[in-house]
């Protein structure tokens, strides 16, 4: 079966539609997290599927209440991929195909996602090295607790 993939910046504009949209819908419900675009469609000169790919970052002890929050909200899928840092939700509703995987921030598979896309989309269309910081780091609020910096808009 052959992949049928598309110029991103055919899709590019509403994929960042979306992302705005749930991270203004996720910001009041889970003010810790940090919601980004990933995958071919966050990057115009890639190719794509034409689907939209969300990553949410949260801080350790704030996964569980996330996915928690998410399961009510989508659709959980490939719950066999799921592990204790990592689960992925499928949103309706949207012009695209649109998911969401939610990472404890600097995990494991947070740090995968984050090589799987410089590897299979920034480098591949872009062969000079990147000059941007890729993700924020965790911050120690006034209690000690390991917090994102507030959800911001991250260019994609």
């Amino acid at each position: 079966m052959a992949l049928d993939f598309r110029p991103a910046r055919e899709v590019h504009e509403r994929a960042l539609a979306i992302l705005e949209a749930e991270r203004a819908h996720l910001m009041a419900l889970l003010p810790w997290g940090e919601l980004s675009l990933t995958g071919g469609s966050s990057l115009p000169e890639a190719l794509t599927r034409g689907d939209v790919d969300l990553l949410l970052r949260v801080p350790p002890a704030d996964f569980e209440p996330s996915v928690r929050t998410l399961g009510r909200l989508y659709r959980p899928v490939s719950r066999e991929m799921w592990t204790a840092e990592f689960a992925t939700f499928e949103l309706d509703g949207h012009v695209l195909p649109t998911g969401i995987a939610v990472t404890i921030a600097d995990g494991e598979h947070d740090r995968y996602a984050l090589e799987q896309h410089v590897e299979r989309v920034v480098g591949f269309d872009r062969r000079e090295p990147l000059g941007i910081e890729l993700k924020p780091p965790l911050l120690r609020d006034s209690e000690g607790v390991e917090r994102l910096p507030p959800m911001a808009v991250h260019p994609a």
